[in-house]
């Protein structure tokens, strides 16, 4: 199976992830801008390890599958903790990043992990 990593670059799917999260913010973007843009360049650079992991057979589809799950909660959590923003707003934008992203992550691998 082939794997395409430069799919998984950081300028390729931080762009679009960031213009999903703002969309789903609204009013609130403002108020979370620099920590969304902190966490989600992180959480780029996350996907593009886990990536490169599975590509290299570190890594199974399950654990690339949790690896992704945990990565989300994470990013989830530190959003949430370090604003005002409730919990389910900032899972809806954490979730709208990464959908805007799975297909370019899930072809690039060749596998769904998103």
């Amino acid at each position: 199976m082939s794997v395409n990593l430069k799919a998984l670059n950081v300028s390729t799917i931080f762009p679009p992830m960031l213009t999903a999260a703002k969309d789903v913010a609204g009013s609130s973007w403002g108020e979370i801008r620099s920590v969304v843009k902190i966490e989600f360049k992180a959480l780029a650079k996350r996907i593009k390890e886990i990536g490169r992991a599975f590509a290299n057979g570190e890594i199974n589809k399950a654990t690339a599958k949790m690896l992704m799950k945990m990565v989300r909660n994470n990013v989830t959590a530190a959003i949430a903790l370090v604003t005002n923003q409730v919990l389910i707003m900032v899972e809806k934008i954490v979730n709208a990043a990464l959908k805007i992203v799975r297909d370019v992550v899930n072809t690039a691998l060749g596998v769904a992990i998103l």
